[in-house]
């Protein structure tokens, strides 16, 4: 199964783009593996709820029936990295062409986004920007790539 990352992203630091680099190389080996950053066009804080709006239209564009989704939310599920481990061979073996990640933006997503998640995770009670979301959220997909091998990087 394909595995992307999509998300709202505004411009990259030069350390998020090494770090996209480095790890997608490290999963690219476990199966297609891409990373869809996408750019809206800026509005004020003033505009939340429109930017929301808009930024998940975006969203679902990228999306196609044949996906899994999952979304990280602040109120998504507590996961360790065994279960989500085990949680992503069970979203592999759906059955799915593709496995998404959804990364929102500052303001969230909407509720159409989260129907149409088949689940959602968080990966920390902290509150973080995207970059920092999308780097650990990098970082535990080849982990539970690793986990499920038993490659010599995940100590227990």
């Amino acid at each position: 199964m394909q595995t992307a990352v999509l998300c709202i992203l505004s411009e990259s630091p030069t350390w998020l783009k090494e770090i996209q680099e480095v790890y997608t190389k490290k999963i690219k080996p476990f199966g297609a593996f891409e990373i869809k950053e996408i750019k809206p066009k800026k509005h004020g804080r003033d505009q939340a709820e429109f930017k929301k709006s808009i930024e998940s239209e975006l969203l679902l564009a990228q999306i196609k029936d044949q996906d899994f989704v999952v979304l990280l939310d602040e109120i998504g599920k507590d996961l360790n990295s065994i279960e989500f481990s085990k949680k992503m061979e069970r979203w592999n073996n759906s059955g799915k062409k593709r496995l998404v990640f959804l990364i929102g933006g500052a303001y969230g997503v909407s509720n159409e986004i989260k129907d149409r998640a088949q689940d959602s995770i968080r990966l920390s009670t902290l509150t973080m920007n995207h970059w920092i979301a999308q780097a650990v959220l990098l970082e535990q997909i080849y982990r539970a790539h690793a986990i499920q091998k038993g490659l010599p990087y995940h100590n227990s």
